[in-house]
């Protein structure tokens, strides 16, 4: 396990998922972030704060709170969800040519 001054990455993973539904998600890859390596990839940083900030407005899960009208702000979302590392996990597919490569539990090529 990393230590909390530690700078290393975690590799990331993937998993195959057994659905019971034929549209069901095949494959959970999970993925370590931090900031700076989470504002790299296009638009990534803005998903995340838009998705957290929608579910702190709904009120029903989160410790967080907002007051009626405040907004969320970004700088707020960083200062929070990214201020260290953070494990993302990403359902949906994956190419024949990529899914060669992996096992469940192991790093993604």
């Amino acid at each position: 396990m990393l230590s909390p001054s530690s700078t290393g990455f975690l590799p990331s993973t993937k998993w195959h998922l057994k659905g019971k539904r034929p549209d069901s998600p095949k494959y959970l890859t999970i993925h370590h972030l931090k900031l700076a390596t989470a504002l790299a990839q296009p638009g990534l940083v803005e998903y995340l704060h838009k998705v957290f900030a929608d579910e702190l407005e709904r009120g029903l899960t989160y410790p967080q709170e907002i007051l009626p009208g405040e907004n969320y702000s970004r700088e707020m979302f960083e200062g929070y969800y990214l201020a260290g590392d953070v494990l993302v996990a990403v359902l949906g597919e994956v190419d024949k040519q990529t899914e060669s490569g992996w096992q469940d539990g192991k790093e993604c090529p």
